[in-house]
């Protein structure tokens, strides 16, 4: 049996069948690109058989791109730009454009893109920072106002006042009292954030999330914009607090997802005592992607019934 794409033979496995018996054949194809494709399946022909007609068939297959583009913006170079870096260009389905602020106007990897809109996601690690000249931060606001989703992480590099000046009325939300200094605290998922994608789909159950080693919160107090859902807020000690930690909203087809503390490098590197927590960090950052592009994905889906006949009583499933 062979699949083949044009004159191509792209798998081929031998079976041995009994008389009268059938056998299922795995064939494993990777496509080359994107796009619509078409397969040949081909069985060889046995002796004796009364037509080879339906020995061959040609199947068309249409193929995604998965691929999404992110601008990686950081303040500065921080141990949690590290880890969200390796994080995000392990992942081969996205391509990873890095931009680091060395100082005002200037960056280490090169100048700042000009344009945004080329790009499906902007992932803020700490940024805006001290440096961050304000026709940037004007320029990425404008962005994120006309359609590009954008996910924030705190950490101790950002400059919460240029924060909330530039992007406290697009962020799910705004600092309403800037405060100096950190907090330790651990994130405790609400019961919203249990069952939200960005908390729900990580690999580890979100209870088992307040295991995770703590963040160093800001005291800043933070105003939800309309639309925000807190999926976690801070717990200290034993003590869970109304602060808000993850926030995400929603505002049209545009979704934008903060997390509100600094440190979330702990999380990638995790001992052996909290093996099962591995998961948690590059789950939660491909949650927060995936969530955030999710809206300007029209991309056609398709339901149905799992199968074809429910009993009178049976509920039905998709």
């Amino acid at each position: 049996v062979t699949v083949s794409e044009g004159s191509r033979v792209l798998a081929r496995q031998t079976v041995e069948l009994a008389s009268g018996a059938e056998a299922s054949v795995d064939l494993d194809v990777t496509p080359s690109a994107a796009g619509l494709r078409r397969y040949t399946v081909t069985v060889v022909p046995l002796e004796g058989e009364a037509t080879t007609r339906n020995n061959r068939q040609t199947v068309a297959v249409r193929v995604l791109d998965d691929s999404r583009r992110v601008l990686l913006l950081a303040a500065a170079p921080s141990p949690d730009l590290t880890a969200l870096r390796a994080t995000l260009e392990a992942d081969r389905s996205l391509d990873v454009t890095v931009r680091t602020q060395r100082s005002a106007g200037q960056f280490y990897e090169g100048e700042l893109p000009a344009r945004f809109d080329r790009f499906d996601v902007v992932v803020l690690s700490g940024y805006p920072g001290a440096a961050a000249s304000a026709s940037s931060t004007q320029r990425l606001a404008a962005a994120i106002e006309n359609g590009l989703p954008a996910v924030f992480l705190l950490t101790r590099q950002t400059d919460v006042s240029r924060l909330g000046g530039a992007l406290g009325d697009i962020l799910p939300v705004s600092p309403a009292q800037s405060r100096p200094g950190f907090v330790s605290g651990t994130i405790a998922p609400t019961a919203a954030g249990a069952e939200h994608p960005v908390l729900r789909d990580t690999g580890v159950e979100p209870a088992r999330l307040q295991a995770l080693p703590p963040l160093a919160i800001s005291p800043t107090r933070w105003t939800l914009q309309p639309g925000a859902r807190v999926l976690g807020t801070v717990r200290r000690g034993s003590t869970t607090l109304q602060n808000p930690l993850l926030v995400v909203r929603q505002s049209g087809r545009v979704r934008t997802a903060a997390l509100l503390g600094a440190g979330s490098w702990r999380w990638r590197t995790l001992p052996d005592d909290l093996a099962d927590l591995r998961p948690a960090y590059s789950g939660f950052v491909d949650r927060l992607v995936r969530w955030t592009t999710a809206a300007r994905d029209r991309r056609p889906v398709r339901v149905r019934a799992d199968r074809a006949l429910f009993g009178e009583r049976e509920r039905v499933t998709f």
